[in-house]
C-alpha cells in the first residue's frame, strides 16, 4: 500500500506511513516517527527563541538611545571634622559625601556645622534640551555612577607619627513607610550594645574615658533597619617620619601605605522620571559615604586632622 502523504501544522511535509497488514514495517514507523519529533523540537525551538542574556533590555534600549554623562562635584583634598567639639576635640575625625543635595537636616555635632554637614556630590541634575547632559522629554534610564575616590594622610612636618585606622562606609537610606521621615545617619548610623542608634552626633566623654569614641564608633554594628549597606571596610594608614637636617626635613623608611584607593560602579539600572528640578523623583539614587578615623596605639591621645579626601566620578543615563 502506497504511504499517504499528510502535512504538519507547520511548512516542513512530513510523511506518514499508515498501517497495514502488509506494511507494518516497524524500522519505516520508526524512522517516520523520528521525522515527526525532529520536526516538532525545531518548530518548538523557533517558537521559543534564543535564551535571553542578561541585561538584553539594557543592550537594546542602548541602541537606540544616546548616553548622557553628567559630572560629579570635584572634591580635592577635603578636610574632615572632628567628632567632639566640646570641650575637647576627640580621637575621631569624620567625612560624609552623598549624591545628589544633602537633605537639610543631616546636621552634625552641635557647634560643628550649620546645615547639612554631608558634602553633595551633585550629579543627577539633567535638563531639558540636546546638550551633553540634557534630556527630551520626563524620562531618562539611568544607568550608573562611576567614582574614584583617594583618602591620603597629609605631608607634614609635625604630625602624630602613629598609624591612623580607617573606617569606610557605603550606603543608602531606605525609604520605608514604616521608618516615617528620614532619619539622619550623624544620630542613627548604627547600633549601640542596648539596640538602641548611635552616630557621629552621639556624645562621649573623651575626659574620662578617651577611648570610648574610637573603639565604639570603629566597630559599631550597622542599622540596617534604616540604611541598606553596600560596603563597610577598614584598613590602616601610616604617615611617613620625617627628621631635620641640613635646614630640612629628610624623610625616615616607609613600608606602610600612605593614601588609600577606591573605585565605585554605583548601579542604578532603571528608568526614572525627572521634576521641575531636572532630578529624579521616583527612583532612590542617593549613595552616601561615610569615612571615620581613629589613632592608633595609645588611644589617650587626642587625633589630630591630618587626612584628606578626594572624588571624582560621573553619572551616565540613555536618552530615548
Amino acid at each position: 500500500m502506497a504511504p499517504q502523504k499528510r502535512y504538519s501544522k507547520g511548512t516542513r511535509k512530513i510523511t506518514n506511513y499508515a498501517s497495514s497488514s502488509r506494511a507494518r514495517d516497524c524500522a519505516k514507523l520508526s524512522a517516520a516517527a523520528s521525522r515527526i519529533q525532529s520536526a516538532w523540537r525545531r518548530k518548538r525551538k523557533v517558537v521559543a527563541g534564543p535564551a535571553k542574556k542578561k541585561g538584553s533590555v539594557t543592550k537594546a534600549l542602548a541602541a537606540v538611545a544616546e548616553r548622557k554623562l553628567q559630572a560629579l562635584e570635584p572634591q580635592w583634598m577635603v578636610a574632615p571634622y572632628p567628632q567632639a567639639v566640646s570641650p575637647d576635640n576627640g580621637p575621631v575625625h569624620y567625612k560624609n559625601f552623598i549624591l545628589g543635595d544633602a537633605p537639610a537636616d543631616w546636621t552634625g555635632p552641635i557647634g560643628s556645622t550649620i546645615g547639612p554637614n554631608y558634602n553633595s556630590l551633585g550629579g543627577y541634575s539633567f535638563p531639558q534640551g540636546t546638550g551633553s547632559n540634557g534630556r527630551i522629554g520626563r524620562y531618562m534610564f539611568l544607568e550608573r555612577c562611576n567614582m574614584n575616590m583617594t583618602i591620603s594622610l597629609t605631608s607634614v612636618q609635625s604630625r602624630n607619627t602613629q598609624p591612623t585606622q580607617f573606617r569606610v562606609l557605603l550606603y543608602k537610606f531606605k525609604r520605608n513607610d514604616a521608618l516615617g521621615k528620614i532619619g539622619n545617619p550623624n544620630s542613627d548610623l548604627f547600633m549601640n550594645s542596648e539596640g538602641g542608634q548611635l552616630g557621629v552626633n552621639t556624645f562621649f566623654d573623651n575626659g574620662a574615658s578617651p577611648g570610648s569614641a574610637s573603639f565604639t564608633l570603629m566597630n559599631a554594628i550597622v542599622n540596617k533597619k534604616n540604611y541598606e549597606v553596600f560596603k563597610d571596610e577598614t584598613f590602616v594608614l601610616t604617615p611617613q617620619t620625617t627628621i631635620p637636617m641640613g635646614g630640612g626635613y629628610v624623610p625616615l623608611s616607609h613600608s606602610g601605605n600612605i593614601q588609600k584607593h577606591f573605585q565605585f560602579v554605583l548601579n542604578h539600572n532603571e528608568k526614572t522620571a525627572f521634576d521641575g528640578s531636572s532630578k529624579p523623583v521616583d527612583l532612590q539614587y542617593q549613595y552616601a559615604i561615610t569615612i571615620l578615623s581613629a589613632p592608633m596605639g595609645d588611644l589617650n591621645q587626642l587625633g589630630l586632622n591630618e587626612w584628606r579626601t578626594s572624588i571624582r566620578g560621573t553619572v551616565s543615563a540613555l536618552d530615548s
